[in-house]
């Protein structure tokens, strides 16, 4: 057997305020944000990255190329603003 030795770089996002989210408005509503956060985060995945796990309010992601996923991380933050669920 062969070792395969690659880069990868991982990328930890975090919803912030999620536990004062969660005591103004409740565990349901909360759970319905992080859907949406868990959407937009695939959504904005670049060709050789994926989203390897969520835990609580946080996304793993992890990518091949550096570069590229500095960029997709400018366009998550980009979406994030624009979506009406994180106003």
């Amino acid at each position: 057997m062969t070792a395969i030795e690659r880069t990868v770089a991982f990328v930890l996002a975090d919803l912030a305020g999620y536990v004062a989210l969660t005591e103004a408005h409740g565990n349901a509503e909360a759970a319905g944000v992080i859907e949406r956060f868990v959407a937009v985060a695939r959504a904005s995945l670049a060709p050789g990255a994926r989203l390897v796990e969520r835990v609580g309010d946080q996304v793993v992601v992890a990518a091949d190329d550096l570069a590229r996923r500095s960029r997709r991380r400018c366009d998550r933050c980009r979406a994030r603003r624009a979506s009406r669920c994180f106003r």
